[in-house]
């Protein structure tokens, strides 16, 4: 995948929920650019959040996602290897 073909992630180390996705999108080896949120990259951000909040992914094809979970249950969708819930409900 190019540059132009992976995710972005725009964030903030400190924020758990922009630390969250991008440890998923590691775990899955997805490819994907980090991008800690400034105001270099303020204007691509306010066209593509519904809602001010960290973070916000944007698809290779320019669609951005927002909240972690469901940002992650989506993506889980498209990258299911390697699963990360557990075939036993138990678990």
């Amino acid at each position: 995948m190019s540059e132009n073909e992976s995710y972005k992630i725009i964030g903030a180390e400190l924020s758990p929920f922009s630390v969250k996705v991008r440890s998923y999108f590691r775990f899955k080896a997805i490819p994907h650019q980090w991008i800690p949120r400034s105001l270099e990259v303020q204007a691509e951000y306010a066209d593509l959040f519904k809602v001010p909040i960290i973070p916000l992914v944007v698809s290779p094809e320019g669609q951005g996602m927002q909240d972690s979970t469901p940002v992650i249950e989506r993506l889980e969708e498209k990258f299911p290897d390697p699963a990360i819930h557990p075939d036993d409900t138990v678990l």
